[in-house]
């Protein structure tokens, strides 16, 4: 199965101001879960949600390795900010 990336533009602070959260009372739904979470005044632990990376920093090393490797996540990091645009 492919893999997918779902860009929310802002991170809900608790399940019930997510889009995936529904409420049930005492609970919360997590569509994305497919269960109930308790209610509190923060995301779940088992929230599936997580933070954008951030870019790295440009290394001034003699490995090219290294060099690359942050090009190529900074590009990444740049391709998924753009598409949210």
């Amino acid at each position: 199965m492919s893999k997918a990336i779902l860009v929310l533009l802002e991170m809900p602070e608790k399940c019930l101001r997510c889009d995936f959260g529904f409420d049930q009372g005492d609970t919360a739904y997590c569509s994305r879960l497919e269960k109930s979470v308790e209610r509190t005044d923060h995301r779940s632990g088992c929230c599936p949600l997580r933070l954008m990376p951030k870019k790295e920093p440009p290394t001034i090393m003699n490995d090219e390795y290294d060099d690359g490797y942050v090009t190529g996540w900074n590009r990444c990091i740049d391709q998924i900010e753009r598409r949210t645009e």
